[in-house]
């Protein structure tokens, strides 16, 4: 078990937790409180969401440790399941008859001051999916080719499909598809109870097949139902697949034309349903030819159902599927309700067969050439089925079905899983745990082979890559692998491994015979936080489960060939290569002397003279002799050659060992130098990166320097224009030297009026101005004064503006 810090956020915090979980009607059903959003998880607490940051998971348990509650009005029921949209922005909120779609906030709503965000949310179907009178909502799905990922399906437990486009249309379903047939789903008594009810769906996988489109309804009784085909209403399809899809309807559509029999034949009618898929895919390709479609890996085709047409068909229900051999029942088992579905599929990187292709060595993408489907039932077992023979597109109505109908489809039972829940439960004598148990199955995202398994008594994991390649290897005989193998398909069912299953988290308690339900299993992969299995309970307690790498992953790793830098390689070339001990390459056992005892003569007397019978018991001991004699020649002989070989061996280890000491010797004497060696190495390297760094550093500045705008170099040239009317330049026309001028004539003046006041004689006072002409004159002078220091001064401040621009440009 990992030691997370997300076990103490506060965002599993939630007091009478275990009132909220039985608040929800106390039945089986699926139960998915808590999604993973790229950094975000998003936890259902009773009628509200919570989310948080895993980076701010990695301070939990500290004061920066949070989260926000998304306030959602149309979300006022208890949840029971939520589930992501594919691109991360919608959330699907389920609750047991009702149902809601959340837009989630973007990831700055961390910073967000508040404890709450207002989302917006809508209702999704109000009038079929209402507390009175509707039927449960067994699952929520949405669909991966839905245009902008706002395709939503909702199946409910009286076997209808709904796909709600929550972009545009919110009340009325664009799509209904009924998986129980109509005497099923009218009033009255019915023999099989479990047959009126589905718990889930789930999608086919396939390249070049029908199995994207096709849909599996799992009803209460372990049947299986499937329907085929199936877009939604605006859907983006990948083009390579409508490529792949009209060769394969194309190449089945010219055998079964070329080996068509007479009118009203099984050759007949299997040529007019090749015929009608033909049209379907036709029409399609014509759809995506029309919108901009083009051909190629990784393009999408834009598709858009019309309200006639082929593409407008409903299709037809195929089933239950006939499971042959028989699946394997626990004796006295009374929980045998089914509760999910899932579609597994798996495939490699398989050579190429064109002889003409210049790179024969090139490998075609991979390919899911096997499909298992498993079914898990409350008492903890799990059906897997493989998909040999997968569902073709049939369609109601006309150039559909025969009267007859269709063949039932078979699905081939591989093995059933024992998850020992039920033996479990009846030795703790707990058997009323299993009476509402629902196990759930998820997969990881990086390990589409693991699957995840969770209901009330823990989590189990299931591995089922092991046997998945070795049928996937014999189906694919072009493979280098089915060559080598050189299995067909029944060896390899006879030798394929079992599924490995592992108990990894028992939530059941003995003492107390009762147990906490998991209701949310995610797998955790960020660089903040360790790669594990996230459970939380019924009490909301999150228990993280280390999740190993991959035996593929590990493989990988381990024929990853070691790489140096070049600089190193010289230096760890001259190393001496490790010592190998010469004995060590060959075992020597030593035999055992026990047959070459002392042997014991039976004495007889009544025998004491030579007979036949004597003489051949002599002449068989003798043999025995000899075979003894060169037998104990033979061990003589090897244990020689061992003695010499162990004797070549100590002179060996005597010279490496005499080899160390000298070379241990001249380390030691010459060691010193060759530190300071090194290190005056080191100290030139960092010199010359420090070197590097400056002329880099430089190079970075300069080509950081914004060019000057034609309206900066027009205002530069009127300050330079400025700078030279203003500044002295030795011509006299300048502001600075005219200033200069007049201060100098003024000080001149002064000098002069002084020298006239000192000359004037003092004994004609008459002739002396006045008081007040004398005020009047100093007045005026001093106001010039004034003027002309004001005039210096403002020079003063123009020239070292000029400066300080000159100095900046």
């Amino acid at each position: 078990m990992s030691d997370s810090p997300l076990a103490d956020h506060p965002i599993f915090d939630v007091p009478d937790a275990n009132e909220l979980y039985y608040e929800v009607e106390h039945d089986a059903i699926r139960r998915t409180l808590m999604v993973t959003r790229g950094s975000d998880i998003i936890l259902a607490v009773g009628k509200t969401l919570r989310i948080t940051s895993l980076v701010d998971a990695k301070g939990a348990g500290s004061s920066k440790a949070s989260y926000k509650t998304l306030y959602a009005p149309h979300v006022d029921f208890n949840i029971t399941h939520i589930s992501l949209s594919p691109d991360g922005k919608f959330l699907a909120v389920a609750g047991v008859h009702q149902l809601a779609t959340v837009i989630l906030p973007r990831p700055a709503y961390a910073r967000l001051p508040t404890a709450d965000v207002e989302c917006r949310s809508l209702k999704i179907g109000e009038y079929y999916h209402t507390t009175h009178g509707t039927a449960r909502i067994a699952q929520t799905y949405w669909h991966p080719w839905g245009r902008a990922g706002c395709s939503l399906l909702v199946m409910t437990t009286d076997g209808i499909l709904r796909e709600y486009d929550v972009s545009s249309q919110v009340e009325e379903p664009l799509q209904t598809l009924y998986f129980l047939p109509q005497k099923v789903r009218r009033r009255g008594y019915q023999a099989d109870q479990g047959a009126e009810q589905v718990v889930s769906f789930t999608f086919g996988k396939g390249v070049a097949d029908w199995g994207p489109l096709t849909v599996y309804a799992l009803a209460k009784s372990g049947d299986i139902y499937a329907m085929a085909p199936f877009l939604p209403t605006y859907a983006d399809v990948p083009s390579q697949y409508l490529t792949y899809l009209e060769a394969f309807v194309r190449a089945k559509r010219d055998v079964a034309s070329r080996t068509k029999g007479p009118e009203g034949s099984s050759s007949a009618s299997t040529a007019a349903v090749y015929d009608q898929q033909f049209k379907y895919v036709s029409a399609l390709v014509k759809q995506a030819s029309a919108s901009g479609y083009t051909a190629g890996k990784g393009n999408l085709a834009h598709i858009q159902r019309p309200e006639s047409g082929i593409l407008a068909a409903t299709p037809a229900r195929q089933g239950p599927f006939l499971l042959q051999p028989e699946p394997a029942e626990f004796e006295d088992s009374t929980s045998t309700d089914a509760c999910d579905v899932f579609y597994l599929s798996y495939g490699f990187d398989a050579p190429r067969q064109d002889p003409t292709d210049e790179d024969s060595s090139a490998t075609v993408p991979k390919q899911d050439n096997l499909g298992a489907i498993l079914a898990s039932q409350a008492d903890g077992r799990i059906q897997v089925f493989l998909d040999l023979s997968k569902i073709e597109a049939l369609w109601e109505g006309e150039g559909g079905l025969s009267e007859e109908g269709p063949a039932l489809p078979i699905l081939s039972v591989f093995e059933t899983i024992d998850l020992g829940i039920f033996r479990a439960a009846s030795d703790a004598g707990a058997l009323d745990l299993l009476s509402d148990n629902y196990i759930a199955l998820s997969t990881d995202p990086s390990r589409p082979q693991t699957v995840f398994a969770y209901h009330s008594l823990g989590v189990h994991t299931l591995d089922l890559l092991p046997w998945m390649e070795v049928l996937s290897s014999a189906m694919c005989k072009s493979t280098s692998i089915g060559k080598k193998a050189g299995m067909n398909l029944m060896d390899a069912l006879k030798q394929a491994p079992n599924t490995q299953v592992n108990w990894v988290l028992d939530t059941l308690s003995d003492e107390e015979k009762a147990s906490s339900p998991v209701v949310a299993v995610v797998p955790v992969n960020n660089p903040s936080i360790a790669y594990h299995l996230l459970a939380v309970t019924s009490a909301y307690e999150p228990i993280p489960l280390d999740l190993l790498p991959t035996t593929e992953l590990a493989r990988s790793i381990n024929h990853i060939p070691a790489t140096r830098h070049p600089e190193t390689q010289p230096r760890l070339s001259s190393l001496p290569s490790p010592y190998s001990a010469a004995p060590a390459n060959k075992t020597y056992d030593v035999p055992s002397m026990g047959e070459f005892g002392r042997g014991t003569t039976p004495r007889n007397p009544a025998n004491r003279f030579m007979s036949p019978q004597t003489l051949r018991v002599l002449g068989d001991h003798v043999k025995t002799a000899d075979g003894k004699r060169e037998a104990l020649e033979r061990y003589i002989k090897d244990a020689n050659s061992r003695m010499e070989l162990q004797e070549k061996e100590l002179e060996r280890q005597v010279d490496a060992l005499r080899k160390a000491k000298a070379r241990l010797g001249t380390l030691q004497a010459a060691g010193q130098e060759l530190l300071e060696g090194r290190l005056k190495e080191v100290a030139k390297s960092q010199q010359e990166l420090s070197e590097r760094m400056d002329v880099l550093l430089r190079k970075c500045m300069a080509k950081s320097n914004a060019n000057i705008s034609e309206v900066e170099r027009q205002w530069f040239a009127e300050l330079a224009e400025l700078k030279a009317r203003i500044t002295a330049s030795g011509r006299g026309d300048t502001l600075q030297e005219r200033a200069n001028a007049v201060v100098d004539r003024h000080n001149l003046l002064r000098k002069d009026l002084a020298e006239l006041r000192a000359a004037e004689p003092q004994a004609k006072p008459a002739v002396t101005l006045g008081t007040v002409q004398l005020k009047s004159i100093q007045s005026r002078l001093s106001t010039e004064d004034k003027l002309l220091l004001a005039a210096k001064d403002r020079v003063d401040n123009l020239s070292a503006l000029l400066e300080t621009v000159r100095l900046s440009n």
